[in-house]
């Protein structure tokens, strides 16, 4: 289940990164959203296919966006940054949980625990 939410995140940093590029001609934002949008598209297909280091990577990257888009939010007061940031802390829990609990399916565990 973790591989849905890296290619959901790859897709909507990337969608983002274009569309700030259409809007206001930004190429950092661009830049930024193909190369976080490429990261989780890679975590994602590593995690899909149970190789090593997909939720490492994807952690990584989550944390990456969290340190760079909260404080850029608390700054600037911008709604998109801070639905970056939010998406970063999210994406953070999921996965540190995940290769916490040593599985690529966290859903999954939660249901055989509760049962």
């Amino acid at each position: 289940m973790s591989h849905y939410l890296a290619f959901t995140m790859a897709g909507a940093l990337t969608a983002g990164g274009v569309m700030g590029y259409q809007k206001k001609k930004s190429t950092s934002s661009l830049i930024s959203g193909l190369f976080f949008g490429g990261l989780y598209a890679y975590s994602g297909f590593y995690i899909l296919r149970n190789r090593p280091y997909g939720l490492d990577l994807a952690l990584t990257t989550s944390l990456f966006l969290v340190m760079i888009f909260v404080p850029k939010a608390r700054k600037t007061r911008q709604l998109q940054h801070a639905v970056i940031g939010a998406l970063g802390l999210f994406s953070v829990y999921h996965f540190g949980s995940a290769f916490h609990l040593g599985s690529r399916d966290l859903l999954t565990l939660i249901k055989n625990k509760a049962t």
